[in-house]
């Protein structure tokens, strides 16, 4: 399995999403840190176990059919950045990736940054993944409820 803990200081992400959520900050971050939190709110309804909290936590997202993707805590700056890597449960195969959550006060709401490194966990483009998780979160702590899109072929 190819590792990618750590990209070079100056590469840039292969991708970078960044909204707006009207929540507080201690909202947000424990949106993104708590394993219960998130599968509160996964676009796909998986289950989260275990939290992002300190360095070297880890984080594992389970369907019905088994285990699909872990996350493991490289950086933890509480309430302000989390970077971690994402390993692909289902194939060791699939490469390594790497990805930081910025958070922000940004008057009555808080600005969240997402970049990632690599294919994504899915092995290929990590746009589609992060669009639908920010838009589940935004949804979720905005007002109450995870917001579900169907994937291409699934049903609504």
């Amino acid at each position: 399995m190819t590792v990618l803990d750590r990209p070079a200081p100056d590469a840039k992400p292969d991708f970078v999403l960044v909204t707006y959520i009207r929540c507080s900050h201690d909202a947000l971050w424990d949106a993104l840190t708590s394993g219960e939190a998130i599968a509160a709110h996964h676009f796909a309804g998986l289950n989260a176990s275990g939290d992002l909290k300190g360095a070297d936590d880890r984080q594992v997202f389970s369907s019905p059919q088994g285990p699909v993707v872990t996350h493991r805590a490289v950086e933890v700056d509480p309430k302000s950045r989390l970077a971690f890597a994402l390993h692909p449960d289902w194939s060791p195969d699939v490469p390594v990736s790497y990805a930081v959550f910025r958070l922000e006060a940004a008057g009555p709401a808080m600005r969240l940054t997402m970049e990632h490194w690599g294919k994504g966990p899915c092995g290929g483009d990590a746009s589609n993944g992060w669009s639908r998780f920010a838009a589940s979160l935004k949804s979720w702590l905005e007002t109450g409820n995870r917001l579900h899109v169907p994937m291409s072929g699934e049903a609504a």
